[in-house]
């Protein structure tokens, strides 16, 4: 006889319910699903490593650049022919944007 039909049998009511009811196991699984789903998300949270998109600063750094570009096409000088131009132009492109090799 289980602990529990003894305690209906005298009369005492204190006896806890089993931990072990279909009930109570399907409780505890919901729970520590919805506990891994939540450390999941926080985990993914941490290690994401890409910066926050910020319309502003893009806007400027592209306009600081197509400034920089419009500012070496500018100083660009005169070559004999399209090809001589052409690499001219990209070296002269190049060193106006501070690119290293």
């Amino acid at each position: 006889m289980t602990a529990r039909a003894v305690a209906l049998r005298t009369g005492i009511a204190s006896v806890p319910e089993p931990e072990t009811t279909p009930e109570r196991l399907l409780a505890r699984s919901a729970l520590g699903d919805e506990q891994a789903c939540v450390n999941r998300e926080d985990r993914a949270e941490r290690l994401d490593l890409r910066r926050p998109y910020d319309d502003v600063t893009e806007a400027t750094l592209d306009h600081l650049d197509h400034a920089q570009v419009r500012a070496a096409l500018a100083v660009l000088t005169e070559l004999s022919t399209v090809k001589t131009r052409m690499r001219d132009g990209l070296i002269r492109l190049r060193d106006a944007r501070g690119v290293h090799r």
